[in-house]
């Protein structure tokens, strides 16, 4: 079986997810059930819920730690609600250091720079459909 980081693998099969179709790095399409993706699927793929970041204004400096999901079944999107239980995601706990006006959180849950938008995967994952 051809090697595929989950990059790559997403931004070629992008186009079943946004049909409501679920994948998982051994190439099983499968239609999308929260249930069954959260029984034991090795290395699943992040749903991602917008091929866009999510503006997050005024955020407060270091005193709080925001839980950003890296799974994409919170319906709390950009933020952790416990909906990972039960799969093998986690979500990435961060503070802000530095002032600032906004920042941008990944919605594709692909980014590089996670829980930061990279500015490049929801382009080229747009670019792909």
């Amino acid at each position: 079986m051809a090697a595929f980081t989950r990059k790559s693998l997403n931004a070629r099969l992008v186009g079943l997810n946004q049909r409501g179709l679920f994948f998982s790095t051994k190439l099983e399409v499968k239609k999308w059930n929260r249930e069954e993706y959260t029984r034991g699927v090795e290395n699943p793929i992040p749903k991602s819920p917008q091929l866009k970041p999510f503006k997050m204004e005024n955020p407060v400096i270091s005193q709080k730690k925001y839980r950003w999901c890296s799974c994409g079944l919170s319906g709390k999107q950009p933020f952790c609600d416990k909906s990972h239980q039960g799969t093998s995601f986690l979500p990435i706990v961060f503070s802000i250091e530095e002032k600032t006006d906004a920042i941008h959180l990944c919605g594709c849950k692909l980014s590089s720079t996670a829980p930061f938008c990279d500015n490049e995967t929801c382009v080229k994952l747009r670019d792909t459909q």
